[in-house]
């Protein structure tokens, strides 16, 4: 046998091996839409943070901050972040939350030095954040209302690591158990 037909040979053996590996976790990875509704006898789910972390997002911050705080999910609260917004971004969350005590606004006047602002904005939410889960969904989308249900009843029922490969129409968003 020829070296670059041995080499072949066993670059065919490793494409072989990951497309094996591919296959079986796409028929493992429990999908969200796979996951029952709650049912009347199901303990209460735990409580959700969802932090927001916005600057001169006038434009569209409203309707994130309203398709946030339509969520059908039963325990959570919204943290708005005004990372040192120029236009009226903070204004219109100031005002939102007085009309609902879900949501609540912290203001970033000035950027600590050695931190990025995006950076600096999500960890203030979350050292603020309450909730037995975290999340920071893109602070311009609107998020879809069955997402944090389904992320957290799999979560509360498996003990192992959240996979979820969502539809083009939820909002980009990643979920982590907080300590």
């Amino acid at each position: 046998m020829t070296f670059p037909l041995a080499l072949a040979a066993v670059t065919l053996v490793v494409w072989a091996g990951i497309a094996l590996t591919v296959i079986y976790s796409e028929l493992k990875v429990l999908r969200l839409e796979e996951v029952a509704p709650p049912r009347a006898d199901d303990p209460p789910p735990p409580r959700l943070s969802v932090i927001v972390a916005a600057r001169n997002e006038e434009r569209s911050v409203e309707e994130a901050l309203r398709s946030l705080l339509a969520l059908r999910y039963p325990d959570f609260e919204v943290l708005f972040v005004n990372d040192r917004s120029e236009d009226r971004t903070g204004e219109i969350a100031v005002r939102l939350a007085g009309d609902d005590d879900r949501l609540s606004v912290i203001e970033v006047k000035e950027l600590p030095a050695g931190w990025f602002g995006k950076n600096h904005a999500a960890q203030r939410g979350a050292d603020a954040a309450v909730g037995s889960f975290c999340s920071s969904p893109m602070a311009t989308s609107a998020s879809h209302r069955k997402l944090w249900r389904s992320v957290c009843g799999i979560s509360c029922a498996s003990a192992s690591t959240i996979s979820a490969r969502a539809p083009e129409s939820w909002s980009a968003a990643a979920c982590f158990g907080l300590p």
